[in-house]
């Protein structure tokens, strides 16, 4: 095995993975007949292109494909674990979609006897060296009276899908992966693009690029959106010369939690940007759906970006806290576990002038009581000026 060609061939199940989850997106809106079908036939070519590099037939990757999965990224938790000898391990799960964070939280550190989890930061998980499925993970740390052995008897880990340990640190040990106050917008970006996949893929990508041009137009915005997703994707895909080969995917779904973002946009003087769809809906911090293939950040820019068609990716300061939906609101969660990141921008900064109008205002604490906020912001925001508080850069009046 080559190595260029285990590197086009991990690359290439990436892909796949992209593909399959905006197909169930574009599934999950469309209306017409037509484009049911062609999404279903996208899928089944998405399959073929897995099976290049995946053991599992095209035929059992297609009905896994149809049969389950989610749109966004799955939800896990990692946790770092300091030990009574100094020691740190880490262990990282998916989190089942029948269990709340807070209750997932607590079984783990009850587990070891640890202490209250304290979040350290988000990330993803190929820093765990994990092909697929893509997941965000929130990272939290905890400490322990037990020693490293002690735990690792309590705790022994695990090497299926996610469920497995990691190492905290990077391989010169001299910085944390979950902490993004250096170099916080970098990570957020959407993943690196422009690795060439093996050459058997060609005509694949090709005839998935042929199915999403293809007529009739999408029924709505958000499958036509999913077309162009799609159609880009496979279209700008170089391919190169080396010869797929079997990687490790892992597990093609799991029963997980599905994921997304919002962006608390602060300017000076402690002010929060505030989002609404119409003068009569209640206001809220942009927010969206996490999407494979891209960082936990990306999905709070891409955010802010549909709300105001503004690029925030430059002023992103961190996580300011991950929160489980079940636990905030009695509204139904088909995205139950949202990030919260900070952003930090001067309101005329880089000619954006983000003025207020009927649908968009910057508030403080104080105003907030006066206003009418969407489910579960009473309390997501007053936790966001908190963040900002001792995370931003910005000078805050005492």
């Amino acid at each position: 095995m080559t190595s260029r060609g285990f590197n086009e061939s991990r690359c290439l199940a990436g892909i796949a993975d992209q593909i399959r989850a905006e197909v169930q997106r574009g599934l999950q809106v469309a209306v017409d007949d037509d484009n049911r079908a062609r999404l279903a036939a996208i899928r089944r070519v998405t399959a073929q292109l897995l099976a290049l590099v995946d053991p599992r037939s095209a035929d059992g990757i297609e009905a896994e494909f149809a049969s389950r999965g989610l749109p966004t990224p799955f939800a896990g938790v990692g946790l770092q674990i300091h030990t009574g000898d100094d020691q740190i391990l880490g262990r990282a799960w998916h989190l089942p979609s029948g269990q709340t964070l807070d209750g997932a939280l607590q079984e783990a550190t009850k587990r070891i006897g640890g202490s209250a989890p304290a979040l350290n930061g988000t990330g993803e998980s190929h820093y765990l060296g994990a092909l697929g499925p893509h997941t965000y993970l929130a990272v939290y740390d905890t400490t322990t009276p037990l020693t490293a052995e002690a735990v690792t008897a309590a705790w022994p880990a695990a090497h299926t899908s996610l469920e497995r340990e990691f190492d905290p640190w990077d391989p010169d040990g001299d910085w944390n992966i979950w902490d993004y106050d250096d170099g916080f917008a970098d990570r957020c970006c959407a993943l690196e693009r422009g690795q060439t996949v093996p050459q058997a893929a060609g005509p694949l990508l090709t005839a998935i690029a042929a199915l999403c041009d293809a007529r009739p137009e999408a029924d709505n915005p958000e499958a036509a959106a999913a077309f162009r997703y799609v159609s880009n994707l496979a279209q700008e895909t170089p391919v190169g010369s080396a010869p797929a080969v079997h990687v490790d995917f892992g597990a093609l779904h799991v029963d997980a939690a599905a994921t997304r973002a919002e962006c608390a946009l602060f300017a000076s003087h402690e002010q929060l940007l505030l989002t609404r769809a119409s003068h009569e809906a209640p206001w809220t911090m942009p927010g969206g759906a996490g999407r494979v293939g891209e960082n936990w950040g990306s999905a709070a820019v891409q955010a802010m970006k549909a709300a105001l068609d503004i690029d925030v990716t430059d002023g992103l300061v961190g996580t300011a806290y991950v929160v489980d939906e079940r636990t905030i609101s009695s509204a139904p969660a088909a995205l139950p576990i949202t990030a919260v990141f900070l952003a930090e921008i001067p309101r005329f900064d880089q000619g954006i002038g983000i003025g207020e109008s009927d649908q968009v205002r910057w508030v403080s604490e104080a105003d907030l009581p006066g206003l009418e906020l969407a489910q579960g912001q009473e309390l997501k925001i007053p936790l966001a000026f908190a963040a900002a508080r001792t995370r931003m850069f910005i000078p805050f009046e005492s």
